[in-house]
């Protein structure tokens, strides 16, 4: 009998046991299909005040944990830890190696590591897979690992079980094994032929995303500086039913994938004394872009009289709109460039109600009316954006979320 089958039954029985390392958004996500197609699942995490909300959820077959030993009757792990940069932009995998060294210590025969979390080429196989091995298991004996990068779009309805699942495997009886799991929790499985395929799979997904919103932000200063409407541009050409995938200006990309992802992309290629100019062009024009948006407000400042002491409300800060999230959120990097600049700082955003000890403010007409500028930097859509446009207070539509009113005071970025 093949040593996977044993697995395999279990998994085609839904009698494995799943633990969930790291009950973050994705981690939470997967949860929800797991126990939705009737597996037991066990999630994971450090973060004890992460775990009591979870627990509100009540979410049924699931049970969560502080605890690593309470994962030693899982079959199934699958990571879902942050892969972030330090504060000096590089590349941190710490979470993951600790989320290793955690399932590491709790293997037993034949069991099967799934890694989501995103990583350059090479890491689940370089990495993972010889932290994993340290425990006296291996890659082709009686453990599977299995790569298959999450695709969730946070903000958005569309669940996980939608979106198409690209699954990868260590050796063809982890594939077969991943396949076996992703086909009860996802719509389509698309099996790739490695784990580095799986990887730079979401690496490309990732930069194209970087390359074209910052082709984009490029473009948006060039129509400005010569008096085109960019957003028109844009209208116009998303006609063409061909070659044209539309992409809008901002603040930059932000997140905990598009900003990032093409960082670990760029150190591993120069790891291999590979060039990647356009990638790296991608990411410098990206950490321009706050500076730009700020040079932009103070040009409209001066426009009513107004210095860089002038008191500016940035209306939402997370690094995209209707999401709670701020990691990598280029919006916070244009409040950091303001007060260098001397402006008085205050924001509003319904998702976040604190930031680094600043409450966010209750928006009102008379409150709006105390600044000088109104910047409209995360376009939420809960956000009274009529009573912006009524404080006749200069707003700077940094993502044109007022296209639909006329009003004199409104510049576009």
């Amino acid at each position: 009998m093949d040593k996977e089958l044993a697995l395999l039954h279990k998994i085609t029985a839904r009698t494995a046991q799943i633990g969930i390392i790291g009950m973050g958004y994705i981690g939470t996500s997967v949860a929800t299909e797991t126990t939705t197609a009737g597996f037991t699942t066990i999630g994971f995490d450090i973060n004890r005040e992460r775990l009591n909300l979870l627990r509100q959820k009540q979410l049924p077959l699931l049970q969560l944990t502080h605890t690593s030993a309470d994962l030693r009757s899982c079959d199934i792990f699958i990571i879902c830890v942050p892969t972030p940069l330090t504060e000096m932009g590089k590349p941190d995998l710490s979470l993951l190696k600790k989320a290793t060294h955690t399932v590491s210590a709790v293997l037993h025969h034949n069991c099967l590591v799934v890694l989501e979390s995103s990583v350059a080429p090479g890491t689940t196989r370089t990495i993972v897979q010889p932290l994993l091995e340290k425990s006296g298991f291996s890659v082709g004996k009686d453990l599977f690992i299995s790569f298959s990068p999450e695709r969730i779009d946070p903000g958005s309805k569309q669940t996980m079980r939608a979106i198409p699942k690209v699954v990868s495997g260590a050796d063809q009886p982890s594939l077969k094994l991943a396949i076996a799991l992703y086909e009860k929790l996802v719509e389509k499985v698309v099996p790739v032929t490695s784990l580095d395929i799986a990887e730079l799979t979401k690496v490309l997904e990732n930069t194209f995303r970087l390359v074209n919103i910052n082709l984009i932000n490029e473009m948006a200063q060039y129509a400005d500086t010569i008096g085109i409407d960019i957003w028109e541009v844009i209208r116009a050409a998303s006609t063409k039913p061909f070659g044209f995938l539309p992409h809008y200006p901002g603040t930059g990309a932000g997140g905990y994938c598009i900003p990032v992802l093409p960082t670990y992309l760029l150190e591993d290629a120069e790891k291999n004394h590979i060039p990647l100019p356009m990638v790296a062009q991608a990411l410098k024009t990206n950490s321009f872009q706050p500076c730009y948006v700020v040079k932009r407000a103070f040009e409209i400042l001066q426009k009513y009289g107004k210095n860089g002491h002038s008191r500016i409300l940035l209306t939402g800060i997370t690094y995209k709109k209707d999401v709670a999230d701020t990691r990598e959120s280029a919006v916070l990097k244009v409040w950091k460039e303001l007060e260098k600049q001397q402006a008085y700082v205050s924001y509003h955003d319904p998702h976040v109600p604190k930031f680094n000890g600043t409450t966010s403010l209750h928006l009102t007409k008379d409150l709006i009316k105390q600044h000088d500028l109104v910047l409209v930097s995360t376009p939420h859509s809960d956000l009274d954006y009529q009573q912006i446009v009524d404080s006749e207070v200069p707003i700077f539509d940094i993502q044109n979320a007022l296209s639909h009113f006329q009003n004199e005071h409104i510049y576009k970025l």
